[in-house]
């Protein structure tokens, strides 16, 4: 028998060794691709061991090929079924249009969690301060997602960006929250997002809250009552930071609370203070 590294040309047959030594498989993969009717031994010797012609070698050849293309089992399968050249090659464009729309899924994906990664990072290098103080934000977008969650969901935005919440206060001192966004930060939004929302620059009652989002309707409440003094606006807006997409312990959210101040002269010097 050849070793390991060598071939008989003088073998009539292959061995599942021999035929997966000569693209680098495994015996597994092989006896695989036979399991699922790719790859069918020519006959069995009398000790039941597989045995292939070398015209398998082709087969195996492009069984291989099409996996490091990315088909599936399903594809090639497919794609071995045809007995034409203009099929094959219409098969081909067919994939690499899929193939594209996979690169781009992908890169969507990786765009998710670098975003998220990002805000992490920011709130590792810094002290996550929940005192509430007075700063001038710069001008910010969000994407319109729906009244709440039930909504917002169904729409594609709804993982790709951190959300933003807001929330209205009524004449009675009642918070209840208003709407969802996808928020963009200071980005521009992508060329085919709808009812983009703009937040322009303003003074702001800001700071951060950890807890449960049901907590944070308290934490504004609070706000409004001991800044009873600043004209505030009745629409605040909450950003995820540390959301139910990377956080288990609902007590560990952390969202920044925006409440835009309405008449700015006269506390305008104060802020970023």
């Amino acid at each position: 028998m050849a070793k390991a590294h060598e071939l008989d040309y003088n073998l009539p047959q292959l061995t599942v060794g021999e035929i997966a030594h000569v693209f680098g498989v495994s015996e597994q993969t092989v006896r695989f691709y036979h399991k699922k009717g790719l790859l069918v031994p020519d006959t069995r010797g009398d000790n039941a061991y597989r045995k292939y012609s070398w015209n398998k070698l082709s087969v195996l050849a492009q069984i291989c090929f099409l996996r490091r293309a990315g088909f599936s089992i399903e594809d090639i399968k497919s794609y071995m079924q045809l007995d034409n050249l203009q099929d094959t090659h219409n098969y081909m464009e067919k994939f690499i249009e899929k193939l594209r729309q996979d690169a781009a899924d992908i890169q969507r994906a990786i765009g998710i969690l670098e975003r998220k990664c990002s805000y992490l990072d920011t709130l590792q290098s810094q002290s996550v301060s929940e005192a509430a103080r007075l700063a001038t934000l710069p001008l910010r977008r969000y994407i319109y997602l729906g009244e709440n969650d039930l909504t917002a969901a169904n729409n594609e935005y709804f993982f790709d960006y951190p959300l933003i919440t807001t929330y209205a206060r009524s004449e009675d001192g009642l918070i209840h929250k208003s709407g969802l966004g996808a928020y963009l930060d200071t980005n521009a939004p992508p060329d085919d997002a709808e009812d983009v929302c703009v937040l322009p620059q303003q003074l702001c009652l800001v700071c951060n809250f950890r807890g449960s989002y049901d907590a944070v309707y308290t934490r504004i409440a609070e706000l409004y009552r001991k800044h009873a003094n600043l004209p505030l606006s009745r629409t605040a807006y909450a950003v995820n930071v540390v959301d139910h997409l990377v956080e288990n312990n609902q007590n560990n959210y952390i969202v920044n609370i925006q409440i835009p101040v309405l008449d700015t002269q006269q506390y305008s010097t104060k802020a970023d203070q």
